[in-house]
């Protein structure tokens, strides 16, 4: 919404840097740890080290995937950029 808004509301660019630090600071103590777990609770001792790596290697993956498309994105959609994400969660 803040992008959408921006061309009628002065301020909102601090609001799409307030939410957006705030999304990653939210993520960093809810749900972003989870997968560390998960990782370690369903596999046995002799193969979670491998297990560790291949997660590690595809949640960076995905990282670097995400970084990368998005000002190509941003460049073809513009202010509805984050809605491809949107429904990639819900989905």
């Amino acid at each position: 919404m803040s992008f959408v808004l921006k061309p009628y509301v002065d301020w909102m660019d601090q609001v799409s840097v307030a939410a957006t630090t705030g999304v990653i600071v939210f993520f960093a103590f809810g749900p972003g740890c989870i997968a560390w777990f998960i990782i370690a609770e369903i596999f046995p001792l002799y193969a979670r080290d491998t297990a560790m790596t291949v997660g590690i290697f595809i949640n960076w993956a995905a990282n670097w995937f995400v970084a990368f498309s998005f000002p190509h994105l941003l460049e073809y959609t513009q202010p509805y950029t984050f809605l491809i994400f949107v429904a990639t969660a819900v989905f």
